[in-house]
């Protein structure tokens, strides 16, 4: 994919961008949060607003129904908001006037395409903005494909 042909999908326009990994179990959230923790990945976790220690099993954080939890991951420069409130699916949402750069996208792909291979499972970047476009699409075994406006 050439930087020039996908760059507006990543346009400030009023709208976060999201990845989102639908169907996914707790086993998939561990596996997600062991890969980060794997990675240069800065991982911090907020508990009803106050920054609390990552625990080693993220079950209780996923099933949690009485307290609000969310996690900021930042690859780079770039910040990813995790919000566990919806356990069947991973959803990351991020300023899409950080990702201002081929460097900055390639980070946005490989997450994409690396948490895909190991949850095999499908995974989009979206725009957020109520409908959801699909603007990027990783399945797995046949790669990432940029699904021009």
């Amino acid at each position: 994919m050439n930087w020039n042909e996908y760059k507006s999908a990543f346009l400030a326009d009023g709208s976060l961008r999201k990845i989102l990994i639908k169907n996914v179990s707790i086993d998939d959230w561990q596996l997600l949060i062991d890969f980060l923790r794997s990675t240069d990945a800065k991982l911090d976790l907020y508990k009803c607003g106050e920054k609390v220690n990552l625990p080693h099993s993220v079950k209780n954080i996923v099933t949690s129904i009485e307290q609000s939890y969310s996690l900021i991951i930042t690859l780079n420069t770039i910040k990813l908001c995790c919000e566990f409130a919806k356990g069947q699916q991973i959803i990351l949402t991020f300023d899409p006037s950080e990702v201002d750069d081929e460097i900055k996208a390639r980070i946005i792909f490989r997450l994409m395409s690396t948490v895909g291979r190991r949850l095999d499972k499908c995974v989009i970047l979206a725009l957020d903005d109520g409908i959801n476009k699909t603007l990027f699409e990783y399945t797995p075994g046949e790669g990432l494909k940029y699904l021009a406006p």
